[in-house]
């Protein structure tokens, strides 16, 4: 069974116009799986050039031109695994989905103060994620600015038409009074939740944490570089392993 990687590496092979490693010239400074890692790290966590280069012991030219050639590459051959808001819709149709907002940090840029999040104190664009309760992945919506509310990305994105084809929708208190969504209770001013209510709360929660490695979706940035980049959706659909799969090359 291949891994994720392996399968990427195998696309990105038959959809390059020529081969990775000629048998003639001068050889390149890595191997097509290590140049595809590059290229994925690239987008998911928006690294500068030199640190990569560092990361993995080539020079930041190089890193330079795999990300020029590759990335467009990778998205090219991801691009079929990227569910959009009519397949989302079919999906989710009877069960209940998870719904949730992240935010994807990038520069500060004064001219643009559209970008400034008060609720996570970083510039960025948010985006909204849906998933099934076992965290597989439906939906993930365009970029909005920043300063977007998660309840007004609800309705200004397709999110809010998934939610309502499903079974009903789960998110935090930033989608209270969304149509569809169960949300918990805020305190009253002054005051505290009843028990019983407390309680609810508490398990509303719980399903809001699917054990299942999908969902990492919500999960923003790293520890590298902000990056405005999308995740990389996972594949699904088996391939035979190419030649330059070997991560040795």
């Amino acid at each position: 069974m291949l891994s994720q990687m392996q399968e990427l590496v195998a696309r990105v092979a038959i959809t390059l116009p020529a081969p990775w490693n000629k048998r003639i010239g001068r050889p390149k400074a890595c191997g097509l799986y290590r140049a595809v890692e590059i290229a994925c790290m690239y987008l998911r966590h928006n690294g500068t050039e030199e640190f990569l280069g560092d990361l993995l012991g080539v020079s930041q030219s190089t890193v330079s031109r795999i990300v020029t050639t590759l990335v467009p590459v990778v998205k090219a051959v991801l691009a079929e695994f990227v569910p959009d808001a009519k397949q989302a819709m079919e999906w989710v149709t009877g069960q209940v989905c998870l719904v949730d907002g992240t935010i994807t940090p990038c520069w500060s840029y004064t001219e643009h103060r559209e970008l400034w999040s008060r609720k996570h104190g970083t510039t960025g664009f948010t985006a909204q994620l849906v998933s099934l309760l076992d965290g597989s992945a439906v939906y993930i919506s365009e970029p909005l600015p920043g300063k977007t509310h998660d309840a007004t990305a609800f309705t200004e994105t397709p999110v809010a038409k998934i939610v309502e084809h499903s079974g009903g929708g789960i998110g935090d208190k930033g989608y209270q009074g969304c149509q569809g969504m169960v949300t918990p209770r805020k305190k009253p001013p002054g005051g505290e939740l009843s028990k019983p209510t407390t309680k609810a709360t508490a398990k509303s929660r719980h399903c809001g944490h699917p054990s299942n490695d999908s969902s990492l979706i919500s999960s923003h940035g790293g520890s590298f570089t902000p990056t405005t980049a999308a995740p990389t959706p996972p594949t699904t659909k088996p391939m035979m392993p190419h030649a330059d799969c070997s991560s040795s090359q």
